[in-house]
């Protein structure tokens, strides 16, 4: 748990299983216990080059040097790009041969480690409003979640409300799925008259393209102002 912004992130893992690559033989590690220090050193315990990313995301990476015996971590800036499974960039700290992706994590804008918590492979963090649009459309149409999500993200817990002002009677949609096409509907919120104006909906949805869903917003209201909002505070990678 990161209860802070931080530098610094400790990872903790009953077991690892560790590669020189995709399809490699694998090492396991257990009792993995590991501190990444983003602003310390280049290499491991650190980034691989460079410095963090300001308002980014890194990959973190177990990672294990069959020669000397001795097991780490490091961060790699995952903001712009998927990073591997195993690490694939040019900046491999010397020795380790093995390694796992186990972690993207968010940085702000000082690029140290956003406030969160990971369970396994999702990773929980402050709400993030991804979407507050009045802009209707009745075919699925793409918007960004880049915001609260990195290129890795497969999927993300949403929140979403929808209202309508202005006028009595009505009913409003507000729809999010994973393609344009409208598969993998997730999140739903709604209402009907003749006396809510507004409606809510939760749900998980599958990213199939990186950092982007799909949502739909209707309503049978002639005037008035109608105005959906979407809330984020999870992602799985």
């Amino acid at each position: 748990m990161q209860s802070a912004a931080a530098s610094t992130l400790t990872f903790t893992a009953d077991e690892l299983v560790l590669k020189t690559g995709l399809g490699g033989l694998p090492i396991i590690l257990s009792s993995f216990n590991e501190t990444l220090n983003l602003a310390g050193p280049v290499g491991i315990g650190g980034m691989d080059a460079g410095s963090p990313p300001a308002n980014g995301y890194v990959g973190i990476y177990a990672a294990w040097n069959p020669t000397a015996g001795t097991r780490g971590i490091f961060a790699t800036n995952a903001t712009s790009s998927i990073v591997g499974e195993t690490y694939g960039g040019q900046n491999l700290p010397t020795g380790f041969t093995y390694t796992e992706l186990i972690s993207v994590w968010p940085t702000d804008s000082a690029g140290k480690l956003k406030v969160g918590f990971q369970k396994e492979r999702s990773i929980g963090i402050a709400p993030v409003t991804v979407m507050n649009s009045g802009v209707l459309t009745s075919t699925f149409k793409a918007f960004s979640i880049a915001s609260a999500v990195p290129m890795n993200a497969k999927s993300a817990e949403l929140n979403g409300n929808v209202g309508v002002g202005g006028q009595t009677g009505i009913s409003a949609d507000f729809i999010v799925a994973s393609t344009s096409t409208g598969a993998g509907v997730g999140m739903v919120a709604g209402f009907n008259p003749p006396d809510v104006f507004s409606g809510n909906g939760s749900s998980r949805s599958m990213i199939t393209i990186p950092q982007t869903l799909f949502y739909v917003l209707t309503t049978t209201a002639t005037t008035g102002v109608i105005n959906a909002e979407l809330g984020l505070n999870s992602y799985s990678f």
